[in-house]
């Protein structure tokens, strides 16, 4: 008996601390996997990838928040692509994962019927969509979907019409011939248009549709970044044979995104609840029929007046400043300047928020000189880039910047800051300065500097350069350069701007600090600085203010000496919270969480496994002992 509780010991102890070994994703409970066009693996890995979208949701978890990696030339079928029923958890379409950037494309294929059914959340970003003919049709079927503005949409031969073709077209609702509608409690919706061109947009459904197909949840759009919408319909379009009851509907349209022509229903018989326009930034070019009264052949009603309660516009200085104002506001039954840009009632935003402790450099030992080509003359250099240099970080140190350090999307790979511990970037080693300027241009940093390249090729359309954070970082005694500049009108960060500014993003929770020793340069003083971009739950510390644009979700944390010396303007189009170092929040576009709670790495949570199998081990054990001495 006791050799076989001492077998029994050895065996429970070992499968404690074993690590958990992923199974493959053709087991239908992976949460990510990798496709592409010709894999014949199991999606586990880049190397062993599914062959289509189709194989790659059957693989998935979808109770769960998956991510499908597109990791190399992927094609959507020609007919309606769809799968199974709805999912409860999300679906992310990217081509940059954990660090790899594998710059894919997913071909459009064109067809009789080219279209992409939605079955639950889906994101789709970092990743290019290429239209193989000149009509693709995305169907939310009033899911919740969202383009990123790291989304490039290259589209068909064609101009765009008023109506469906020529475009890529995002349909909230149902499609006729597609089934019936899933949704049966009407919860509300969500679309999030940040990135792409020759869009088209309808808030409700397409074709002629039944009474079956009412919606009567708050339905929102919000058009940002960089998008380009030629048309958006706030109702059905391509007529409906029978009238039609929709609920609220909120359009939100911001920062640099642009909407050639905003109307009514291009046919059919609506009713809307109401429609609220908080036009916050961007650019309208064409506002009609938001009042259209609209012909019944049924009944012997002989017109409906679109909407029940009318319309609504929200508007900021700005947007009334850029516009024909008295023209806009004419055409709705209110303008309310400054209003409550949700269009229902939002909580306030905090006062305070918990700060978590700025990063520190704890590894001073390990180091890495980086400079890209021959730049750097005679100062030391050990790789070109900061990818070669996470290679040997992968316990924290520092990056002595000794020349230039291109973060471009000419440079493959992508550039980023990825290691187990915090990494520390700058251009001065000891007493010696790598940092060297143009004498006679001092807005020019010719070394010891970080930025983005110049010459964006008509390839990268609407991309910007940019280095991306994942762990915690301590920028200092280094030159953040814009060099990255745009061929083209459709290129342009915004009107009148000749570049796509450098983006430095910060993301995955990281901790960021850009000390006050750090300078901002730019190849002429034309150019904007770089951005900064801080998702949510990451953390950017200032010491400093000098990039052009703050964008993103998560936390600023100002130096309580820079306090009064910073404006709400100095963050225009940042939706997180700004704050000082002790979490008095200074300015706040959205509430956020005041004590948010961390999730653990996977590793100490494997740790935390591994600790639990062994004390249900040991307590087995005892158990055995205990009925052996009996």
């Amino acid at each position: 008996m006791k050799k076989t509780l001492a077998l029994l010991l050895c065996a429970m102890l070992v499968l404690a601390l074993v690590p958990v070994v992923a199974l493959p994703a053709s087991a239908a409970d992976a949460t990510v996997v990798y496709v592409k066009d010709g894999g014949t693996g199991d999606g586990s890995t880049a190397e062993n990838a599914l062959g289509s979208i189709a194989d790659a949701y059957n693989a998935l978890d979808l109770s769960k928040d998956c991510t499908i990696v597109v990791c190399g030339p992927l094609t959507f079928p020609e007919t309606t692509v769809s799968y199974g029923t709805e999912y409860t958890g999300s679906v992310t379409i990217t081509s940059n994962y954990g660090g790899t950037d594998y710059d894919a494309t997913i071909t459009l294929s064109s067809g009789s019927t080219p279209r992409f059914r939605l079955w639950g959340t889906t994101v789709f970003e970092n990743v290019t969509l290429k239209m193989a003919g000149n009509f693709y049709l995305i169907i939310c079927q009033f899911h919740n979907f969202k383009i990123a503005e790291t989304v490039t949409v290259i589209p068909g031969s064609g101009s765009q019409g008023a109506t469906f073709g020529n475009s890529l077209d995002i349909l909230a609702g149902y499609q006729v011939g597609e089934g019936d509608p899933l949704l049966k409690d009407d919860p509300d919706s969500k679309l999030e248009i940040y990135g792409g061109e020759k869009l088209l947009v309808c808030e409700y459904n397409r074709g002629s549709i039944n009474p079956a197909f009412n919606y009567t949840g708050t339905h929102e759009t919000i058009i940002g970044g960089n998008a380009k919408v030629g048309t958006y319909y706030n109702a059905a379009v391509n007529g409906a044979a029978v009238e039609v009851t929709y609920g609220d509907t909120i359009l939100t349209l911001k920062d640099n995104a642009v909407i050639g022509k905003l109307a009514s229903t291009e046919g059919g018989i609506n009713t809307m609840k109401s429609f609220t326009f908080n036009w916050l930034g961007g650019t309208v070019n064409e506002i009609t029929d938001l009042h259209r009264t609209l012909v019944n052949p049924i009944g012997d009603r002989t017109e409906r007046t679109l909407y029940t309660e009318g319309t609504k516009l929200v508007y900021n200085d700005t947007t009334a400043a850029a516009a024909n104002f008295a023209d806009v506001s004419g055409k709705f039954d209110a303008a309310v300047k400054d209003g409550a840009a949700s269009g229902t009632d939002t909580p306030a935003a905090p006062t305070k928020v918990e700060v978590p402790a700025r990063p520190t450099l704890t590894n001073t030992t390990d180091s890495y000189h980086i400079a890209f080509g021959s730049t750097n003359g005679s100062n030391p250099k050990d790789g070109e880039d900061f990818k070669a240099a996470m290679a040997a970080l992968q316990n924290g140190g520092t990056v002595y910047v000794t020349g230039k350090a291109f973060c471009s999307l000419t440079h493959n790979p992508l550039q980023n800051i990825n290691s187990k511990g915090t990494i520390l970037v700058t251009a001065k080693e000891g007493d010696t300065s790598y940092i060297e300027l143009y004498p006679d241009v001092v807005e020019t940093a010719i070394k010891g500097h970080i930025m983005g390249n110049q010459g964006i090729s008509d390839a990268n359309n609407d991309k910007t350069d940019y280095l991306e954070v994942y762990t915690d970082a301590i920028f200092e005694n280094v030159v953040i350069y814009n060099r990255a500049d745009a061929k083209s009108d459709s290129q342009k960060f915004a009107p009148g701007d000749p570049v796509i500014p450098f983006t430095i993003l910060v993301k995955n929770g990281a901790k960021t600090v850009f000390a006050d020793s750090v300078l901002f340069r730019t190849r002429t003083e034309k150019l904007p600085n770089g951005v900064l971009e801080i998702e949510e739950g990451a953390y950017a510390f200032l010491d400093v203010t000098g990039f052009s644009k703050y964008t993103g979700k998560g936390t600023i944390v100002v130096n309580n000496k820079l306090v009064d010396k910073v404006t709400k303007d100095d963050f225009a189009g940042f939706e997180g919270v700004i704050c000082d170092e002790d979490g008095n929040v200074l300015f706040a576009s959205a509430p956020a969480p005041v004590n948010p709670t961390p999730t653990p790495a996977t590793g100490s949570m494997t740790v935390v496994i591994a600790a639990g199998a062994i004390l249900a081990s040991l307590g087995a054990v005892v158990a055995l002992k205990k009925r052996e001495e009996r």
